[in-house]
């Protein structure tokens, strides 16, 4: 009688490919570059803005604390419509994403929508809600309770009905230093904790990649 072949988890060493999409101007390079350890340092939102030209890819090792280090390959994906065309491409092979929208609109679940049903749920990657963290960007917060008042989740009408998008909330496109140093440490925060919960869901989707390989 033959034996069942034995999965390998080979996810433990693959590198994880995150996705920051977003309408333009909205502070993704920032974001990008602060957890990913590139730049740490204050520059006033608008100064010097240089648009990224397509995607810019940011390599790092995000030190997990259940599941040790992992290496990390960050596409900080242009959101100038003149790429769209390209979406399909950055998308591909994607285990998570994070869509960063502005706060000064008064309803950023319409900001959300058109990234995660448009883009992250497209055929070639059907993203859950639960690979995906919004993050909502208000140049005056100014505080933690401002921060803590806000709603943790949006809900998004797809196809699939409606679904709900973590979010959290920063001021890190603020002018203030002060400030900025303030809400870089809270969102680094918010994004180790998202990363810690999205390393099962990715496990459990390759897992079951790999079933369906060796059931072929």
């Amino acid at each position: 009688m033959g034996c069942a072949p034995k999965l390998t988890q080979f996810w433990v060493i693959v590198k994880l490919k995150l996705l920051v999409v977003g309408p333009a101007k909205g502070g993704k390079s920032l974001i990008s570059n602060l957890v990913s350890g590139h730049s740490k340092d204050f520059k006033p939102e608008g100064e010097d803005y240089n648009p990224t030209n397509g995607v810019r890819i940011l390599t790092f090792d995000h030190a997990s604390k259940k599941h040790g280090k992992i290496a990390v390959e960050l596409w900080d994906c242009s959101g100038d419509k003149k790429y769209e065309d390209c979406y399909s491409c950055m998308v591909h092979g994607a285990h998570g994403a994070v869509i960063v929208v502005s706060g000064e609109s008064k309803y950023p679940e319409k900001e959300i929508a058109p990234w995660f049903v448009g883009m992250l749920t497209s055929s070639s990657v059907k993203m859950k809600e639960s690979q995906v963290l919004a993050v909502v960007c208000h140049p005056s917060m100014s505080d933690a309770s401002s921060r803590n008042k806000q709603p943790k989740s949006y809900s998004v009408a797809s196809g699939k009905g409606s679904l709900k998008i973590a979010a959290v909330h920063s001021g890190i496109t603020t002018d203030d230093p002060a400030i900025f140093a303030d809400m870089s440490g809270a969102l680094q925060e918010d994004w180790s904790n998202w990363f810690e919960a999205l390393i099962p869901v990715v496990k459990a989707q390759l897992e079951s990649d790999e079933r369906k390989l060796v059931d072929l």
